[in-house]
């Protein structure tokens, strides 16, 4: 079995509090809206990929925001 600390991490955090991970030119709205709307026990991802450009790679569908 492999050993992933970064799942590990994020269960640790969502069992007492959401988490919100975003790229980090998504528009403040969105962020905003994100962790509003983030509960606790969650992980909410946000990825506001019509305002980054739309020049997507390898082919990757748009998402908004998909919770988790």
């Amino acid at each position: 079995m492999i050993h992933c600390p970064e799942k590990e991490r994020e269960k640790l955090i969502t069992q007492r509090y959401s988490l919100v991970r975003f790229h980090h030119q998504i528009s403040l709205e969105t962020l905003f809206n994100g962790i509003l709307q983030a509960k606790p026990g969650t992980m909410v991802k946000l990825y506001d990929l019509e305002q980054l450009g739309k020049k997507i790679p390898f082919n990757i569908n748009p998402l908004n925001a998909q919770m988790a």
